[in-house]
């Protein structure tokens, strides 16, 4: 697949299981439905593992390496939020 027929396809993906379905990973809906963002992230770090250019078969081999993390908890770990000690937001 070309690079900009790939990026056109990637800009309308909008959840985590349209990337899914687009890349033909099989997967169990009721698995992703709490854990879309993790399956995301982990989807990224594995992709910035991969050489340069990446093309359709390599975002699919992320995809599916990130749903495998997924599926045995090797997920990225959650980054604190400075959140409950600021009040800037508080408008």
């Amino acid at each position: 697949m070309e690079p900009e027929k790939l990026a056109v396809s990637l800009a309308s993906l909008s959840s985590a299981e349209d990337f899914l379905d687009y890349f033909g990973v099989s997967y169990d809906p009721e698995i992703m439905a709490p854990k879309r963002i993790t399956l995301l992230r982990n989807f990224h770090r594995a992709l910035a593992s991969m050489p340069e250019p990446r093309g359709y078969l390599a975002y699919k081999k992320a995809l599916n390496l990130a749903y495998r993390d997924l599926l045995i908890g090797n997920n990225l770990p959650l980054a604190s939020s400075n959140c409950a000690h600021c009040n800037e937001c508080d408008d």
